[in-house]
């Protein structure tokens, strides 16, 4: 009998969680995200993992109906950058997820900014560490 997840995110916040957790639990090794592009889907990238499929869907995402240019920007938000840091090209997510039994596990990411020539950005996000590596819902 699987396990029933009720829905905990939404919006493009809600989202953002969500990736960092499916990038972690999947085991991605990295993601790339335009800001005038579809957020990818993260029942998709959950590949095999049946446990992560289930929860992400109770979370009910219209992953077509976020927008890119919030999901861009909440991720460059928590990687520290700012209007007034122009220039700045990569940048750390230091996050919790939480492992079996409720302990929380730290996970770090690096994002790594491009400008395109067309004046949209790019984020590259990659999974640098985590301290478990055997994750359960």
């Amino acid at each position: 009998m699987s396990k029933q997840y009720k829905r905990e995110w939404s919006g493009n916040a809600g989202y953002v969680n969500c990736l960092l957790v499916t990038i972690r639990r999947a085991k991605i090794e990295s993601v790339s995200l335009l800001d005038n592009e579809p957020v990818p889907n993260l029942i998709e990238l959950a590949r095999d993992n049946t446990d992560l499929k289930d929860w992400l869907v109770a979370q009910q995402f219209s992953f077509d109906r976020l927008n890119p240019m919030k999901v861009v920007g909440t991720l460059k938000h928590a990687a520290g950058f700012r209007w007034y840091r122009r220039k700045k090209t990569k940048g750390s997510i230091h996050a919790l997820d939480v492992g079996s039994g409720g302990k929380p596990i730290p996970v770090n990411y690096e994002l790594q900014l491009e400008k395109l020539q067309d004046g949209n950005e790019c984020v590259n996000l990659t999974l640098v560490n985590s301290e478990d590596k055997q994750m359960k819902l």
